[in-house]
């Protein structure tokens, strides 16, 4: 299947309204082939979405993978449900593919990093490192010297001043803007039109102008719970 064209077939795991803006990128970009769409409602299948055909769940990709595709991406927006997905498709042997919009800057090398999403008119600026199946939606702008760790995601209009550190799993809402020099946790929340002046502990949300952290997650606060007997 990946060779009949010269041009390596791609399965989307995730069929929804991300998986739309990914499937444009990859046909944009011209290096993969997509062939349809994988997904874990059983709603979806034998549906079309985007032109493309949901072929069934997860239990899938062993036939793919035995008709020759090699190549996957994971189209999900939660950060937590990419990760789980991801972890899915290495162990079925698949290579994480990343989506890249010609219209996209990049003036760092990312060609380490797998399964990412750097959407249309994306700024990435000199020497970034990125992690892993990241998304970078449209105009975001990533400053230079800057760190992203694996599965953060960065809503439409997102700007990460210079040498910004993001943990794993970040979250960053519409239009939030990051300052110079500020490091952020892993699996942090901040909301839309926010600005993050300081730096924000793992697995908070933080709001605001300038942000201030408004609640913990669940998961930190049980970590938090089970240190705290453990002394």
């Amino acid at each position: 299947m990946s060779s009949k064209t010269g041009v390596p077939a791609l399965c989307l795991y995730g069929a929804g309204g991300h998986c739309k803006v990914v499937a444009a990128t990859f046909s944009r970009g011209g290096r993969y082939r997509v062939i349809g769409l994988l997904d874990d409602a059983p709603a979806l299948w034998g549906t079309a979405v985007y032109g493309l055909q949901v072929l069934g769940g997860a239990d899938q990709f062993a036939r793919l993978h035995a008709e020759g595709v090699r190549f996957a991406h994971v189209s999900i927006g939660d950060n937590r449900v990419r990760k789980a997905r991801a972890k899915v498709l290495l162990e079925q042997g698949f290579s994480l593919a990343s989506a890249i919009d010609p219209s996209a800057v990049v003036l760092s090398d990312l060609s380490r990093s797998v399964g990412l999403a750097i959407l249309p008119f994306v700024f990435v600026g000199a020497e970034v490192e990125m992690g892993d199946n990241i998304i970078a939606s449209i105009h975001t702008m990533i400053g230079h010297d800057c760190r992203v760790s694996d599965y953060a995601h960065l809503a439409p209009g997102v700007n990460l001043g210079g040498g910004v550190r993001l943990g794993e799993g970040t979250f960053l809402g519409l239009n939030a803007s990051v300052l110079p020099g500020v490091r952020i946790g892993a699996w942090v929340t901040v909301g839309a039109g926010a600005v993050v002046a300081s730096d924000l502990p793992d697995g908070v949300t933080a709001v605001g102008v300038p942000a201030r952290i408004v609640g913990r997650s669940e998961a930190m606060n049980a970590r938090q719970q089970r240190a705290g007997a453990e002394e």
